[in-house]
């Protein structure tokens, strides 16, 4: 069960770094972010929402 929540994990990783790299500089400028700012919101797992804090 654990290498399955392992796997799950590493999938979600790579999804939200597929999607952060999807943005341009232009883009991420547009929307006041940087790359260093989706990069740090990336590394955070699915399940931290920051709006719950």
């Amino acid at each position: 069960m654990l290498q399955g929540r392992s796997l799950a994990s590493a999938a979600w990783q790579a999804l939200a770094r597929q999607k952060q790299s999807t943005l341009s500089g232009a883009a991420l400028k547009d929307i006041g972010l940087s790359r260093a700012d989706v990069w740090q919101e990336s590394d955070r797992p699915f399940w931290d929402d920051p709006r719950n804090s």
